[in-house]
């Protein structure tokens, strides 16, 4: 399949991971081959696996691969608003400390959006981060 268009090959390929997650290995394999298949393209989204798998997949297998669907979502967010609060940061501060960089890697979403909220007044970068 290289070079070819994974998105019309979904169906195929969900009906080769049929049945794998009875074994546990098997189970780990398809949780990889799931996440290969949104990380190979930007074209393939969330709604084309789950369409995919609701035709193609048990629904034990259907529920795995959304719940792998909604980490993967949720992970892609959460990259999605540290890049965004990171490059605030350097353009109103300049570079950003160390300690700054680890608390915006380890800070869940909401954290990160009060952070970025805070941004736009703040004076200095320690008063983006003040616990208040």
């Amino acid at each position: 399949m290289p070079g070819g268009d994974l998105r019309n090959e979904l169906n195929q390929i969900m009906a080769l991971l049929k049945g794998i997650v009875d074994d546990p290995a098997g189970k780990n394999i398809f949780r990889t081959m799931i996440e290969y298949i949104y990380a190979a393209q930007d074209e393939v989204t969330p709604e084309d696996v789950g369409r995919t798998a609701r035709t193609e997949l048990s629904s034990k297998e259907e529920g795995i691969t959304m719940t792998i669907a909604e980490q993967l979502e949720k992970r892609g967010e959460k990259k999605g608003e540290c890049t965004v609060l990171e490059r605030l940061l350097k353009n109103r501060f300049g570079d950003i400390p160390e300690q700054y960089r680890k608390r915006v890697e380890q800070a869940d979403s909401d954290k990160l959006l009060k952070w970025t909220d805070r941004v736009l007044t703040a004076e200095t970068i320690d008063e983006v981060f003040e616990e208040k």
